[in-house]
Parts: C-alpha cells; structure tokens; sequence
C-alpha cells in the first residue's frame, strides 16, 4: 500500500509522519505503525528517526532524500566518528541505537526525547497554511530560541514509559509560552542553523569538518605558523559574534564557548557538542575578510640574540631577580640559573643557605624526620628544606623505606596492646577490633602479625555433640 507523505521544507520526518497519523483520523498507533511498516511499539525519535527505509518503501520517497533532509543526521555525522554506523542504523532498525552511536545523552541535556517549536512560528503557519510543523534546525540539542523570531522555544517532553510511542502534534498558541530570548541565545539559533545548511551542503564526515576548521582559523590568524591556536583573539572574536563576558562564559568547562575553544586545535578526536563546531563555524563566518597584514607582527619570528652580556653585568650591578625577569621577559627559573652557571651571588641561590644548616637538615632528614619539624628545627623554609630532599640521591627512597617501617611497627604496637588488653579474645575479634592494622600485616608481614596473635583455636565439627565427663 503507497501512501503519499506531506513533507514540507524545513520540517523533520517525525513531524510529517505526526501530520499524515492526524490527517488519517488519529488511529490506533500500534495499528498505524503497522501500517507504516514499523514494530508495533517502536519509538519514532523525533529528529534520529530509524527504519528510513521502510518508510520510504512506504511513501514512496528516496531512503537518502529523507535520511539527509529531514533528520539531523548530517549535523551527527559531522561531529561524531561514527558516522557510517550511525547512517546504517537510521537506515536500517535502528540497531545500535542511534542515540548512542550520536553521543546524544552527552551532548542534551534533560531528556533525549524531547520535541520544540517557536511561538511566533505556529502562528505565522497556521496563519498561511492552515497547520504548524515541528521544524527541523528546532531540535538541534542546546538550541533555546528560534533563528528567525527573538522569542524562546516551547519544550515539549514526549511523555514516560509508553506515553512516548504516541505521536505528539503542534500544540495549540493558547498553550504555548512567549517569552523574549537575549542576544546571545539568538545568535546561537542562527549560528546553529548556518552549521546545518554546511553539514547538509558542504561537511561530510568528522575529518572534513575538522580540516575545514582549521583551515578557516589559520586564514583568520588564529593559528599560528607552528600550530598553535590563540586562544586569546579566539576568544574575543567569539565573545563580540555572540555578545558574551569573557570573563565568566569561558571558565565553564560545560560552556559550548569554552568546548569551541578546545575543539580548535587540530588533532582533537573527540565527540563534543554539536554547538561548539557552529560556534567555531559561524565566528569565522560572520568575520571580515582577513587582510595579508592583519598578524603580520604575530606570526615574525624575532631574530634578536639574547643579551646575556647585558642580563649578567646588570646583575653583578646589584639588580634583583625580579628586575631581572621584568628587563629582559625571562622567567625566574631562566635567570636563576645563568647567575649559577656563571658564579654570580644571589638571594635565591645555594649560597644563600649555610653548610652547617644544611647539613643539619640532611642529617634530620636521613633519620625519617617529617620536614615540617625540620623546619621548625632549623628556622629554615619549607622550600629549601624539600629542595635539599629532592636533589639528595637516594634520600627520597631512604626516607620512604623508613615511614614504611615506622608504619609497620605502629601497627604491631597497636596490635600487641589489643592483645594484651584482651587475652581471652579470638584471632577473628582480634582482627574486627583492629581490620586497618590487621590487613597491614597480613599483606607486609604475616609471620609478625601471627607471632603477636593468641594461638589458632581448632574449629569444633558442627552438628557434633560435646561429650561431659
């Protein structure tokens, strides 16, 4: 039986099927969905929709026209590894779920099975035709506000349990909430739009994507000559596109604008959300045409030899490290040890410590020695006192032997006073009393641990009864 669907532009396959199950007179779903060929409880996802194929037989449309055109597998395909398995599984029966195969419980958030349309929208429609649809570029995950009106999408949660396997049409206006939406979650409506029409156009697979991105930010200067990203212009294009506060959008690691940031680079491999690779996109895009001189500063490789003359004879003039590091932009490790290599005093140096308070640290700490007393000890910093530590062979492995040690012997103790407090206790009461120790010793030592335990007592046979003399 050929049935004819009424799919129109822009609007995904569950909306059409929804229409023509209400343009039939709303019949049993269960009898419906037999009807289209599918299981009698299959779930029809409301932008990943699977059994394609039979659907197409059924309607008689092309599996690709309604696979690329009606649902979001192009945006999936793009940002996700896998994105032959996923055209497989919403061609075929939908195993295994597309709904992993996308990433989808990662990149939405609140239900999966959600459903969203815009106010303004519903009313325009039915104005002009007569009936709303569910549009397509609506459902992309993390998108909150309609492309072409500044008003708030409605959600509309497909239901629990069963509920979900109905079919959900347009609401009515009365119903539905208007509420104006700020400039930054329009542009990212728009920007999530212009990266459907490139996914549906242009960008094929996750590698094409990514060497697009690239391409476009090393044009723009974002990338360097040596492959790294600058962060900080990315940064502030992003935040002018998209109207943001630097300061607090970028430090969420959950942010789609921190996630566009991370994405930048160009062997990252790893499925992210899909409105990080808009963001990137529709930066670049909403960019000026970049000029051959715009980094022409950034990317002129500084052919000046460092002045370590001047940097050493300024300090054998009594400037500190501090100035030193501020003159000459080198850090304090850097100038730290060029004064070392070549004998110059200062006060960071290990001239500055005394040999017999070093000494006299080593000798504490060769002893196990925690290093805060040490410090006490010797009125000297903690950083000296972990430095001398570090840098002393073998000394780290000593002082690590040497807490095991103590560690063993505090277990032991303990034991030992449990048992002398407790003699007519068992080895199993013993071990309840004391399980951190215990287990201790049983790992490291067991011939200890059963020298200090009272002697095994012998199971008596279970169901033997005693004998009284």
């Amino acid at each position: 039986m050929m049935l004819k669907l009424p799919l129109s532009h822009s609007e995904c396959l569950y909306s059409a099927i929804t229409r023509h199950w209400q343009m039939m007179g709303a019949p049993n779903t269960y009898r419906y969905r037999e009807l289209l060929g599918l299981p009698r409880r299959h779930r029809v996802h409301p932008f990943l929709t699977t059994h394609i194929t039979k659907l197409a037989q059924t309607f008689g449309a092309e599996p690709n026209e309604l696979l690329y055109k009606s649902t979001l597998f192009p945006v999936f395909r793009a940002v996700t590894p896998d994105g032959e398995k996923l055209e497989r599984a919403m061609l075929g029966d939908g195993q295994p779920s597309p709904v992993i195969l996308s990433r989808l419980p990662h990149v939405g958030r609140g239900s999966p099975f959600i459903i969203k349309c815009c106010p303004e929208c519903v009313r325009e429609e039915r104005e002009q035709k007569g009936f709303a649809i569910w549009h397509l570029h609506h459902q992309i995950p993390g998108v909150t506000t309609c492309d072409k009106h500044p008003t708030l999408l409605n959600v509309n949660v497909l239901g629990d349990g069963g509920a979900d396997r109905d079919f959900m049409t347009v609401p009515l206006l009365k119903a539905m909430q208007v509420k104006a939406a700020s400039r930054r979650d329009i542009a990212l409506a728009q920007s999530a739009t212009y990266f459907l029409n490139e996914c549906c156009t242009h960008i094929k697979t996750n590698c094409e994507l990514s060497n697009c991105l690239h391409q476009q930010l090393s044009e723009y200067g974002f990338i360097t000559a040596s492959g790294y990203v600058r962060q900080g212009d990315l940064k502030k294009a992003i935040a002018k596109v998209f109207s943001l506060q630097p300061a607090s959008e970028f430090n969420e690691s959950q942010s789609v604008f921190y996630k566009a940031c991370i994405i930048a680079r160009k062997h990252y491999e790893y499925c992210t959300h899909p409105l990080a690779y808009a963001t990137l996109l529709y930066t670049v895009a909403s960019l000026e045409h970049p000029r051959s001189d715009q980094f022409s500063e950034v990317f002129t490789p500084k052919a000046d030899v460092f002045p370590m003359v001047d940097l050493l004879s300024d300090a054998r003039n009594g400037l500190s490290i501090n100035q030193l590091c501020k003159k000459y932009a080198r850090s304090k490790c850097f100038v730290t040890r060029q004064l070392d290599l070549n004998g110059i005093e200062h006060d960071t140096n290990s001239m500055a410590t005394d040999s017999k308070v070093k000494d006299k640290i080593l000798s504490l700490a060769r002893r196990g020695i925690s290093r805060e007393k040490i410090v006490e000890e010797t009125g000297t910093g903690l950083g000296i006192v972990d430095k001398l530590i570090c840098n002393t062979p073998g000394l780290v492995e000593r002082r690590k032997a040497l807490r095991h040690k103590s560690k063993l012997a505090e277990c032991a103790e303990k034991i030992a006073q449990v048992c002398e407090a407790n003699p007519t206790l068992t080895r199993t009461q013993i071990r309840k009393l004391v399980e951190s120790e215990y287990a201790t010793l049983y790992k490291v030592d067991k011939k200890l641990l059963f020298a200090l335990l009272p002697p095994a007592k012998r199971p008596s046979p279970i169901g033997r009864k005693k004998t009284i003399h």
